[in-house]
Formats: structure tokens, C-alpha cells, sequence
């Protein structure tokens, strides 16, 4: 019986966050079987600080020269896999991602033997006006046939090819509305919020991605799951139920720019299933064996950042202290 090989594939920008929230995702994976290899594409001024403490595979890679990928950053985590398809040609499925997410071991029984698409819920249209901005944008950038599925987030898994198809035709559509959209708006209101150049939120590339699965791909093969890019903060949910986390922008419980201030580095395990506990326990787990300057790690880095002058917090919070 041939073995289904799959990897697991995101970009690393060239900032300290960035290779920290990569070398923190391989570490989550630690759990997980044979099959599965992290293939990350890298900027090449960074390459030298990724870990390589389990199967780990870096590719270095820039991103095009173009106006697009520095006024829209986050495009860099869409164009990569059809930009540079020869790496994951080498795998069944690919399990596209950003690199601010947990794996858990339950991704191991993930079912990989399908031809559809799974993708995590990103909850960006929360109302009627802003469902409907989308099927305009849909129509005004030539997808007539969008029917909303139910707001892709970043996390997508399927066939290799599916996946850098999708990737393309997502990273095509999202320059057309970067820059096609008439009113940057604002987050939570009925106009879809695009920001100023430089100054996006992410939301774009989810968007187009959204068009396109439900323009091009059949319904049947798109599956909708709150297992991948569950909330990192629930603390009524077994981990046990998620295949992935994304680290959410709060400052409550586990949130990454809480892990960026410090809020962590003296913070003790906590003892329950939850999925905040899951989150955290990585964290802290991951922090020891840096502290301990471990042989299986490269990079033993602690990177604080000092809390910007214009947050709304002037000082970590850390709500979830043996929370049970």
C-alpha cells in the first residue's frame, strides 16, 4: 500500500515574528505521523534561524518583484505555491497555511484520501450589507456565479493540484480587488474593508478565496469545518475535536501578541483539555526547551517586543492562570 505523503506548506517573511510563529507551528506538530513534512518556503535572509527539529523542509524563497506583494504583504502567503509548485508536486495533499497557527495530533486522522477541499471559517461578514458588498465585489471582478459558502479562512487542505490552482486564481482575483474596490471602509461595518495601501488586515486574500471555490469547484467537494483554525482561546472545547488553532490579534488567554510582549515567560501549565490549554501548554513547553538551549533546536531566540505606544493595553494581560 503506497503511503500518502502531505505537507504542510507556508510562507516566512523575513521579520523575527514570523520566525517565531513558524518555528512554534513545527514545534506543535511534533505528534504527527510519518506522512506528514513541513515545507516552508522561507525568505532567504532568514533561512538560517528556522528549526529543523523534526521533518522540516525549507525552500528559499522571494516573493516576486512587484508593486502588489509589498503593498499587500499578506499576498506573499498566496503566490508561493504556484509560483514555485515544484517542491509540493512531490505530495498527495497539501495543507496550505500561515504560520501563526497550531497543529495538534489529531490532524493524523485527518481524512486524506478524499478529492475535496477543507477549509476553516474566518467569520469576517457578520452582516447582511457586508454578505451582499461580497457578491457585488464577486460580480464586478467577473464571478457572476458566487453563491457565499461561509467566509474561507486561511487554512485549506486538498490535492496538490487543487491547492495551487486555488492559489492562483485567489491571488489573481485578490490584486484585482485590492485595488478595485472603490471604499476601503472600515472592520465590522456593511463596506468590505480593504485598508489603505500598506495597511491591510488580511482580509483580502480570504475574500478571494471564497469567490473562487464556490465559482470554480462543485459544492460537494468544498467542506466547511470548524476543526481547522479553531479559536485559540475556547475554553469549553476539548482540543482533542480541532485539527488546528490559529493564534488570534485578542488579549485574552493565549493570543500571540500577548506571547510577543511577554506576557508568557513566567506563566505555569495549566492541567485541562481545553483548547486555550492546548495553546498555551505548546507555548510554554516550546519556551523551556529554548530557555534549556536545546540540541534539537536552532533557533534559541527569545524575541519581546515592547508594547506599542498606541495599543489599547499599556500592559500584558494573562487571563487564564490554571483556569480548569
Amino acid at each position: 500500500m503506497t503511503t500518502v505523503k502531505i505537507a504542510i506548506a507556508a510562507y516566512v517573511d523575513n521579520k523575527a515574528k514570523f520566525v517565531d510563529e513558524a518555528n512554534l507551528m513545527t514545534y506543535s506538530g511534533r505528534g504527527l505521523d510519518g506522512r506528514f513534512t513541513f515545507v516552508l518556503y522561507a525568505h532567504p535572509d532568514i533561512i538560517d534561524q528556522l528549526d529543523r527539529h523534526m521533518n522540516v523542509r525549507i525552500i528559499p524563497y522571494t516573493a516576486p518583484d512587484k508593486e502588489f506583494y509589498n503593498d499587500y504583504k499578506f499576498a506573499r502567503s498566496m503566490v508561493f505555491p504556484y509560483d514555485m509548485p515544484e517542491p509540493l508536486l512531490e505530495y498527495d495533499y497539501v495543507c496550505k497555511t500561515d504560520t501563526d497557527v497550531f497543529i495538534t495530533p489529531m490532524l493524523n486522522n485527518f481524512p486524506f484520501t478524499t478529492n475535496k477541499i477543507y477549509v476553516g471559517i474566518g467569520n469576517y461578514c457578520h452582516t447582511d450589507g457586508a454578505i451582499e458588498a461580497l457578491r457585488q465585489a464577486a460580480i464586478k471582478f467577473g464571478y457572476p456565479e458566487y453563491k457565499r459558502i461561509n467566509d474561507m479562512h486561511s487554512t485549506i487542505i486538498g490535492p496538490t493540484k487543487d491547492i495551487i490552482d486555488i492559489m492562483r486564481l485567489s491571488d489573481e482575483l485578490e490584486e484585482k480587488m485590492y485595488y478595485g474596490l472603490e471604499e476601503p471602509g472600515e472592520w465590522g461595518t456593511d463596506v468590505l474593508w480593504r485598508g489603505y495601501y500598506g495597511h491591510n488586515c488580511g482580509i483580502c486574500s480570504m475574500y478571494a478565496m471564497e469567490i473562487i471555490l464556490s465559482s470554480v469547484y462543485p459544492r460537494d467537494r468544498i467542506v466547511i469545518t470548524d476543526k481547522l483554525d479553531a479559536a485559540c482561546d475556547l475554553v469549553d472545547v476539548p482540543w482533542t475535536d480541532k485539527y488546528t488553532f490559529h493564534q488570534y490579534h485578542h488579549d485574552v488567554i493565549y493570543s500571540k501578541f500577548q506571547a510577543r510582549y511577554g506576557a508568557y515567560l513566567n506563566a505555569d501549565y495549566t492541567d485541562s483539555v481545553s483548547c486555550a490549554n492546548y495553546c498555551l501548554n505548546t507555548y510554554l513547553s516550546k519556551l523551556e526547551y529554548v530557555k534549556n538551549k536545546s540540541t534539537h533546536f536552532v533557533n534559541h531566540s527569545i524575541n519581546i517586543d515592547p508594547i506599542p505606544v498606541n495599543h489599547h493595553i499599556q500592559e500584558t494581560v494573562f487571563a487564564y492562570r490554571n483556569k480548569k
